[in-house]
């Protein structure tokens, strides 16, 4: 990893992030109930948000690195999620969550080619 990097982890395989004494780094760790994208009777295209998460090669990490296209719209989008978190009213900061976490599932679509797009489609035939 380096710095800027948008790591995406598998929440099925056991992981965690780890202080290490001496090391000067700092990690923003965004998790979210997959249950708040997708539902039985959601559209199926919404599992298309979901992919990048589960479409894993063993031993090759999703990572949109800091140097990659559409990192900078990654990194402003985060930027604005975090925004919406801390807002003073609470229904505009959960609607606002919500619409940034999507904006953010779609750029990492993005970022990771569009074999999420096609899987969704199959899974709609």
């Amino acid at each position: 990893m380096q710095p800027g990097d948008v790591l995406v982890v598998d929440h099925l395989k056991p992981h965690q992030a780890v202080d290490i004494p001496g090391l000067n780094t700092r990690a923003l760790i965004i998790s979210f109930l997959s249950d708040c994208i997708f539902t039985p009777g959601s559209p199926p295209i919404d599992y298309a948000f979901l992919i990048p998460f589960h479409r894993k090669v063993e031993g090759s990490p999703h990572v949109l690195r800091a140097k990659s296209r559409p990192i900078a719209v990654a990194h402003e989008v985060i930027r604005q999620l975090l925004t919406s978190i801390f807002a003073r009213r609470k229904l505009h900061s959960e609607a606002g969550c919500k619409a940034w976490l999507l904006v953010l599932l779609n750029v990492l679509i993005r970022g990771f080619g569009n074999s999420a797009l096609k899987r969704a489609r199959f899974i709609e035939l």
